[in-house]
């Protein structure tokens, strides 16, 4: 709240008051164990993250336009319940380790077509419901996107603000691994877990919301050691698109022992930047300064066979005058 008011705290006081006489008002008498789960959202499991220790979801967009009546009740209660997945993963990992904030979300485009996109429904989520949840998605990244789903795209793009379109990205499988490691996906998307239909139904399309408000779909503590988990130690380049600390390198701690990144040598040392600073400007300047070398050298080499073609025929003058 308070960075989507410029850090303005009156303003973001009045917003987190507006939000809860919201809840107070949209919420009253509605228990989420009673809410109907609905099968075109499903979050991935606990142990499933990204390269920054997010979770992940899978939002299936066909499966959103058959939805029976208005979805908007469920999707509004499936966030809510997702807030308090995130509530559920900080309090079981304590007060000493950085708190996950935002989910990364997969946009499944498989089988969507014109007619399946709502624009009043994509209004109603911009306006109504992004304010509630400021922040709550990291990345979109769109899944099984084809060139025919660019009308859909013409008709999203100009629905979304900005902020939004911002955090849409259209990724291979090569940089979606790169972001999301293949230990983190499901088959569907070039993983090595089990395709969606096949994953424990906490965790499936169906009904995997309702466990986050019993708790079954967080694993105690002894069942968190137990299970592997992925090894993400790695550097994270300096000019990644996420990295937090952009310019300066950053490591990644394997999860769980922290959820952020952190830098790599403790402070943002002016090296780093300059670095990050000359490489940036290498790569926009630099074809166009080996070019200008290259022509530079061609013109000089030019210019020294000139001289030297003048300069034999200087000395071949004489013996044809005097031969």
């Amino acid at each position: 709240m308070l960075k989507r008011h410029k850090f303005t705290a009156t303003f973001a006081l009045e917003a987190l008051q507006t939000s809860l006489l919201w809840r107070l008002n949209d919420f009253s008498g509605v228990e989420p164990s009673s809410a109907l789960t609905p099968d075109f959202i499903s979050p991935l499991p606990t142990s499933a993250r990204d390269i920054l220790g997010r979770p992940i979801l899978v939002l299936y967009l066909a499966a959103l336009d058959r939805a029976p009546g208005d979805p908007r009740q469920d999707l509004l209660m499936s966030i809510e319940l997702l807030r308090l997945q995130l509530r559920r993963i900080n309090n079981s990992h304590g007060s000493d380790r950085y708190p996950v904030l935002q989910y990364t979300l997969l946009l499944d485009m498989s089988n969507v077509s014109m007619r399946s996109i709502n624009v009043d429904l994509l209004t109603w989520y911009t306006r109504e419901v992004v304010p509630q949840f400021p922040g709550m998605l990291a990345a979109v990244f769109m899944c099984n996107f084809s060139w025919t789903h660019s009308g859909v795209w013409n008709i999203i793009k100009h629905v979304l603000p900005e902020s939004a379109l911002s955090k849409v990205f259209f990724p291979s499988i090569q940089t979606l691994h790169q972001i999301i490691p293949p230990a983190s996906l499901p088959k569907d998307y070039g993983g090595l877990l089990p395709s969606m239909q096949d994953l424990p139904r906490t965790s499936g399309p169906q009904n995997s919301l309702k466990s986050v408000v019993d708790g079954s779909a967080f694993p105690s503590t002894e069942e968190r050691l137990a299970e592997p988990q992925a090894k993400t130690t790695s550097d994270l380049s300096p000019r990644s698109l996420f990295n937090p600390f952009f310019g300066y390198p950053v490591r990644r701690l394997p999860f769980p022992s922290s959820t952020l990144p952190y830098l790599h040598h403790g402070r943002q040392r002016k090296r780093d930047l300059l670095r990050t600073l000359a490489a940036l400007w290498w790569e926009k300047w630099g074809s166009k300064l080996t070019l200008a070398f290259a022509l530079f050298l061609a013109l000089y080499l030019l210019r020294r066979w000139n001289q030297r073609r003048r300069l034999l025929r200087s000395l071949s003058m004489p013996k044809a005058l005097f031969g």
